[in-house]
């Protein structure tokens, strides 16, 4: 694929996250009884919510292309760069786990019956891949781009963001609510692909 291509594909990874952003506010708007401490972005999609299809086209569907065409233009970027297969491996897993975020929108939760049965079983399936695929993609990457001219930097950033997300979900942080704490370990990913993405415009010519 060629430069300005590759380029494209890095400018979706620098607005997934605000558009992420965005949309959750927008959409939580209109309830009053939503609380983003204590409530997963999830609820927003739930079968029957109000607003829930628009929210799954949008939060889950739009915001995961983004994070999916980011992570290819990542891929390409490092391929081109000459990269090891440990970070292409990570890029690999970075974009599984877009397509995981997209199949929670697919899957939306069913607050009618139980979280282990039916469509929401399938939704935390798709979310325990998603945050898996993510905590996981970014650590190898950044064993992966070490020593890499250039793109070193993401080696920090990628294991921070793969221990945030993983102390968020599975050790709790303080007393923040699980609203509070799925926040942390999407807004550490968005983070991860921005930063993933600004290295990519910074090493791919024009």
């Amino acid at each position: 694929m060629k430069s300005p291509a590759i380029r494209w594909l890095a400018l979706a990874g620098l607005s997934a996250g605000p558009l992420f952003a965005l949309a959750l506010v927008w959409f939580a708007m209109p309830l009053p009884n939503y609380r983003h401490a204590d409530h997963p972005p999830a609820l927003l999609g739930a079968l029957g919510y109000p607003g829930a299809t628009a929210w799954n086209l949008v939060g889950y569907g739009l915001v995961g292309v983004l994070a999916l065409l980011a992570t290819q233009g990542l891929y390409l970027a490092l391929r081109n760069a000459a990269a090891g297969r440990v970070a292409r491996i990570g890029a690999t897993l970075a974009l599984l786990a877009g397509l995981a975020f997209i199949a929670q929108g697919i899957f939306p939760l069913d607050i009618h019956q139980s979280i282990d049965i039916g469509p929401s079983r399938r939704h935390v399936a798709a979310w325990n891949l998603w945050w898996i695929a993510a905590a996981s993609g970014a650590l190898f990457t950044a064993l992966g781009v070490r020593r890499l001219p250039g793109w070193r930097t993401l080696q920090p950033v990628g294991v921070v963001v793969a221990a945030l997300i993983v102390m968020a979900l599975l050790f709790g942080v303080g007393g923040l609510g699980n609203g509070s704490l799925q926040r942390i370990a999407l807004a550490a990913w968005f983070a991860w692909l921005g930063w993933a993405s600004l290295l990519v415009l910074r090493r791919t010519p024009r």
